[in-house]
């Protein structure tokens, strides 16, 4: 599952470094779910 939001939906403003050269308005989290299936009895 990937979920997408900009710097501003949490009032943050985007890093600004002078070694970077640019940063996108986009945060992005990404949760894995690995989990067994096993069968019902």
């Amino acid at each position: 599952m990937t979920i997408n939001f900009p710097f501003s939906t949490f009032d943050m403003k985007k890093p600004k470094k002078l070694f970077l050269l640019s940063v996108d308005d986009d945060i992005r989290l990404e949760l894995q779910f690995d989990a067994p299936i096993t069968a019902s009895p």
